[in-house]
Formats: structure tokens, C-alpha cells, sequence
């Protein structure tokens, strides 16, 4: 157990092995009450973060605790939930997760409209991701210099981001010194071979995963 930021964090290790499962429920109950314990807490609301897999955590806050939840969501599954076959106990933990839930904190409208429209009911408050505006914001002056760069940073799954579709719109603009940087973590083969064909004079610049500090 350590803290960051103001934040407390505690990280139980266990095997995963053949009783994964088992293990995964005993090390969260340890940890729930190795927290309680040692910080004498009050918890008062419990933060899920995206649904599927471990929506049972909030569950079982909510059954042996009597504990609200809210989730937050960014699971780009809820779009076509049939491509991921999931299991019959997957499905039900997912339905109950919604009907049990506070509030579903989805970070667009898009994908709220996707869960609707898949059944699934619940009060919807959109929240957008963010970013630290302490680095990143809008300049109070005119910016002096004429280079300006747009940043993409995501998984590169294009059925999903759509980086083909930002280096598209890219390729069109008619304005010359601007510069598109995608970074991710997905495979980048296919982009480099779409920006060698770049009918632009403007640049391209691909990196692979960073860590936040970097970014």
C-alpha cells in the first residue's frame, strides 16, 4: 500500500493459475479489508472504471456493503457486443451491472447511444476523457510561429480510431507548416506505408507507445 498524488493505492499480488477466478475474489477481499483496516475508512461511493470485466467488484461492494457505484466507460465493445463472445455469466454480470448502478459515465454521446441502443438501461451522464490543462491549453496570446501540430494518441486500432480517416482529412488541408503526430501502442507497419504515399508537404511523425510524462 503506498500513496500518489494524494491517492491511495493498494496492489494485492496472486496467482492466477487454473482457479484464477478464486483467486482473483480472495485477493480483492484482502485487499478491501487490508484498506478499511489500516486507514480506518468510511468509503461512501465506489468508482468503477469500464464495465466489462470487472463490474462483479462493484457488485459485490454493492451486495455485502450496501455501497452506490458509478462507472465510468470508454469500452469501444458496447459497440457491437456480438464480436466478443461473451460467456452467459459475462452477459448477466454486465446486465446487472447496469441496473444496479448509480450512474453510467460514458465519455461521449456516441457511445451512450450505443449502449441504449443495445438494451441496456440506466441514468447516462456523458464525461468526456480529459487532459492536465496545466500542459496542454489554449495560449491567452496569438501564437507567433506558423507551425502548428496536431496530436493522436490511441491504441491505432483503425476500426475503432479511425487513424486512416485522420490522416485523410489530413492529407486534404491546403495550409502549409503543420504537422499530425499519432502515437499508440497498436501496430504502425500499415501507417508508415499510408504516409509514404502522402501526397503532402506536410509531415507525418509516428511514434510507438510513451509513457505520460513523455507525452
Amino acid at each position: 500500500s503506498f500513496k500518489e498524488n494524494n491517492l491511495s493505492i493498494t496492489i494485492v499480488y496472486f496467482k492466477r493459475g487454473v482457479t484464477k477466478y478464486l483467486n482473483y475474489l480472495i485477493a480483492f477481499r484482502k485487499g478491501l479489508k487490508f484498506l478499511i483496516k489500516k486507514n480506518d475508512l468510511k468509503l461512501d461511493l465506489v468508482h468503477m472504471n469500464i464495465m466489462h470485466p470487472g463490474i462483479w467488484q462493484a457488485l459485490y461492494l454493492k451486495y455485502f456493503y450496501k455501497l452506490n457505484y458509478i462507472v465510468s466507460e470508454n469500452w469501444h465493445g458496447f459497440q457491437d457486443l456480438s464480436k466478443y463472445q461473451l460467456s452467459y455469466l459475462q452477459t448477466k454480470l454486465i446486465e446487472c451491472g447496469f441496473k444496479n448502478t448509480s450512474m453510467i459515465c460514458p465519455v461521449s454521446k456516441q457511445l451512450k447511444n450505443c449502449m441504449k441502443q443495445a438494451g441496456f438501461k440506466a441514468s447516462f451522464t456523458i464525461v468526456p476523457n480529459v487532459v492536465n490543462t496545466d500542459i496542454f491549453n489554449l495560449p491567452i496570446r496569438k501564437p507567433t510561429s506558423k507551425n502548428f501540430t496536431f496530436l493522436h494518441i490511441s491504441t491505432l486500432n483503425d476500426s475503432i480510431k479511425n487513424v486512416s480517416g485522420i490522416i485523410d482529412a489530413f492529407e486534404k488541408l491546403k495550409q502549409s507548416n503543420l504537422t499530425l503526430k499519432i502515437i499508440g501502442d497498436g501496430p504502425i507497419d500499415w501507417i508508415l506505408e499510408r504516409i509514404n504515399n502522402l501526397k503532402s508537404s506536410n509531415s507525418v511523425i509516428i511514434e510507438s507507445e510513451m509513457k505520460h510524462e513523455d507525452i
